[in-house]
């Protein structure tokens, strides 16, 4: 069992410095909030520099793509970032456990 704690910065992508690979486990469980608006799409947030890395989507919530195709886009938008965990998680102590 593993006891981990909600990072102050995190990455999905594996060339990110803030990357870790306990987010991959714990990401579907993390609600990241923007100046009280909920993100969908994170890729990455920092809490104390105040940004969240996204993906961009259109209406339909397609990922949008370079225009060479080859590459989703992302974008940095920055704000107050708040992370906690969503619902109920097997948590303890404000940590969550992957057994």
């Amino acid at each position: 069992m593993l006891l981990i704690e909600i990072p102050r910065a995190a990455s999905i992508e594996e060339d990110d410095p803030r990357f870790t690979p306990a987010i991959v486990e714990i990401g579907p469980w993390l609600n990241i909030v923007l100046d009280g608006v909920v993100q969908r799409f994170v890729i990455g947030y920092d809490i104390d520099a105040g940004t969240v890395d996204r993906l961009v989507v259109d209406e339909n919530d397609h990922v949008t793509l370079n225009a060479a195709k080859d590459a989703a886009l992302t974008e940095t938008i920055a704000g107050v970032v708040e992370v906690s965990w969503i619902g109920d998680v097997p948590a303890a102590g404000g940590k969550v456990v992957i057994s």
